[in-house]
């Protein structure tokens, strides 16, 4: 056999071996970074998000594509008070939103999201994964999650519309609750209601009355008890009395 073809055979061989090397060496990891690329970090945009009138923060970090807007995943479920959490190592998000019943689990690597036992589609370019968070394309997130993204990215604002009530929601509504009510129970903010006391008032009588009869060593024995509750305005206030009565 020529010397010609024993070299190109030896160098086939080892592209071949250095090609499965590569292969071998390949993590998923990778594989996630090659479909889901980081945000680009020139098109960041740090943004402030609010819900109603509340301020939930003033440096949201998210990233604009021309009009879409991506937004962290894991970053906005602890902002609203949403039991899911994102390992971004694994590409993956589980939890459930606002009731347990409504399980959540997000797999990048299978490209499926799964809320309430049902499986979503959604398309692999409108995920980046950064080292911090999953960011979803708002549009996309806003079927995941139950509230939708009012953006202003000229003012660099963010307002979440929910479409039903959240739990932050039901903690911020309590919290007004407790600021409004009386602290350490001295009535302050309660309304004042004067009482009318008469100088004379026709008395309220509440009286209980007994009788028993018992035979001890063969005579007989009779006991009567009476208690008596008497309550009547008296010189603009209100007096009371109680009367305890025992006769045998």
């Amino acid at each position: 056999m020529p010397l010609r073809v024993r070299l190109a055979d030896l160098l086939l061989c080892c592209c071949l071996a250095a090609c499965a090397s590569v292969s071998a060496t390949a993590t998923p990891g990778d594989d996630l970074a090659r479909r889901y690329p980081a945000p680009d970090p020139g098109l960041i945009a740090i943004v402030e998000v609010r819900l109603g009138d509340e301020l939930l923060s003033d440096a949201l970090t998210a990233y604009q594509y021309g009009a879409a807007t991506y937004l962290p995943l894991g970053e906005l479920a602890r902002l609203l008070s949403l039991a899911v959490k994102v390992q971004t190592g694994a590409g993956t998000a589980a939890g459930f939103i606002v009731r347990e019943e409504r399980a959540f689990h997000l797999d990048l690597a299978r490209a499926s999201v799964i809320l309430a036992e049902r499986a979503l589609p959604f398309d692999p370019n409108l995920i980046r994964v950064q080292a911090d968070d999953i960011y979803v394309e708002s549009g996309l997130l806003a079927t995941w999650l139950p509230v939708d993204f009012a953006l202003a990215m000229g003012r660099l604002s963010v307002t979440v519309l929910p479409r039903e009530k959240l739990p932050l929601q039901l903690r911020l509504e309590r919290e007004r609750w407790q600021r409004r009510a009386p602290a350490g129970g001295d009535g302050a903010g309660l309304t004042r209601l004067d009482q009318d006391y008469r100088l004379v008032s026709p008395p309220l009588i509440d009286q209980t009355v007994s009788l028993s009869a018992t035979r001890g060593g063969g005579a007989p024995r009779t006991e009567a008890t009476s208690a008596t509750y008497l309550a009547a305005d008296l010189l603009g206030m209100q007096a009371s009395a109680f009367v305890n009565l025992a006769r045998a």
